[in-house]
């Protein structure tokens, strides 16, 4: 009995570590011909500091290495960026340049919906935090073409009304989670992107529908915690995409 049992133990413990490498293993990663054309521009409404912003850009790698591939893409980093500027200049530059992806580290009350309506349909999607360390403020929006993500370990414990939320490798105060979760997210979703070669539309509702909250939206987690691997091999129907 006790060596069945053994056995069985090995074989759970095998097809958890196959499980943890099928991306990178069962699946030949497709984005490595590919990755180095996607361009992220973080454009921050503060400057930065040797203890905070520098996480910001390492967050996005890694959710995006979470996958199981090293990013080879472009990221321009700027700092005092305004929302008038981000309407102004910041926005046309990306679509000129062929960036495709602007992460924000303030909540969605400053942007010009219709500026950055128009350049999603170009493309462009844009990814902020709820702009709150605090969970009894909400966003100022419901869910739009902009992703707005919450910050958490087991959940989400700032503004809520967001999308997702997330745990990040540079946490040292669990009130201070925002600062970098919704760059963890964005590299998460590029990734599902990037793997699948889809539309930003795509990969979200695969994130959406493959979250930890089982696809039904929680007032405070969103969709919940975004699972790489369930999102790449969701085989269901891709409903239209209702932000065009």
């Amino acid at each position: 009995m006790k060596k069945l049992l053994l056995l069985a133990l090995l074989f759970a413990v095998s097809c958890n570590k196959q499980d943890q490498t099928l991306i990178t293993s069962d699946i030949p990663y497709q984005g490595v011909d590919t990755s180095n054309k996607i361009k992220v521009y973080f454009a921050n409404a503060s400057g930065y500091s040797d203890n905070d912003e520098p996480h910001f850009v390492d967050c996005f790698i890694a959710g995006y290495e979470s996958g199981g591939a090293s990013w080879k893409g472009m990221i321009k980093r700027d700092s005092f960026v305004s929302s008038s500027e981000i309407n102004g200049n910041v926005l046309p530059f990306m679509q000129d340049s062929g960036y495709i992806l602007m992460l924000r580290n303030v909540g969605v009350s400053v942007y010009s919906h219709l500026t950055v309506d128009s350049f999603y349909r170009q493309g462009i999607q844009v990814i902020t935090c709820s702009g709150s360390n605090y969970p009894f403020q909400t966003s100022m929006l419901p869910l739009k073409n902009i992703i707005v993500c919450g910050a958490g370990d087991t959940g989400n414990v700032t503004s809520y009304s967001c999308e997702f939320y997330s745990w990040h490798p540079f946490n040292e105060d669990p009130f201070f989670y925002q600062s970098y979760a919704h760059a963890y997210i964005a590299g998460q979703i590029v990734f599902i992107k990037d793997y699948l070669k889809c539309s930003w539309w795509e990969a979200r509702y695969r994130a959406r529908v493959t979250g930890s909250e089982n696809n039904i939206y929680h007032t405070y987690n969103g969709f919940g915690k975004i699972n790489i691997y369930n999102a790449i091999r969701y085989q269901g129907a891709i409903p239209n995409d209702p932000y065009m």
